[in-house]
């Protein structure tokens, strides 16, 4: 998480596809680690590549940049964050150039803001659901960042934040736990 968090942050920083910018190593970087992934996992003999297909294929790396583009925006609208049309459209093309820089094919992203919420929509159908580790993976994380904030003051916290970002079908197939946090009832 703390490295997905630090792609995030080089990627918002000042001039981040400048010469003077972190961001075009933490591609490189990003691109190594999942180049790496793909070697091990496909040679440790748990992995049916029939079966399974590729590890951190094309389709799941359009899955992520979707993710953390249309669904980042979206649920900041969800939480009562102003996002303007042109600000989500802005901020969707600076993905389609990390997607592109990641080395997801163009002809592979959807070319507008609209296309790409309805590709969306069709991935979350086609491909979401519930499921063990759909369930231990939050359910780790949330702990995680419990015990990483001292006292009881922010417990439940980001709980509440997941529940109103993702859609109640998601949030219940994570089996996110409701939360008396005050956050947890401005859903509209």
């Amino acid at each position: 998480m703390s490295e997905t968090s630090q792609f995030v942050l080089h990627l918002m920083g000042p001039d981040p596809f400048g010469s003077g910018g972190s961001f075009a190593p933490t591609i490189q970087k990003t691109r190594l680690i999942h180049a790496a992934v793909r070697y091990f996992i496909t040679r440790s003999g748990e992995w049916d590549l029939e079966a399974d297909g590729v590890p951190l294929c094309q389709q799941d790396m359009l899955g992520a940049l979707l993710i953390f583009s249309v669904q980042v925006t979206d649920g900041m609208r969800r939480i009562g964050i102003s996002v303007t049309k042109r600000e989500a459209e802005d901020y969707y093309y600076i993905w389609r150039v990390t997607g592109a820089m990641l080395g997801i094919p163009a002809e592979a992203m959807p070319e507008t803001l609209t296309a790409a919420r309805e590709l969306n929509a069709e991935l979350v159908e086609g491909t979401y659901g519930p499921s063990a580790e759909g369930i231990e993976l939050p359910r780790n994380l949330l702990r995680l960042y419990e015990e990483m904030v001292p006292g009881k003051a922010f417990d439940g916290v980001v709980a509440a934040m997941v529940r109103q970002v993702v859609t109640e079908e998601v949030a219940g197939w994570l089996e996110v736990p409701s939360s008396r946090c005050p956050v947890a009832h401005q859903r509209t």
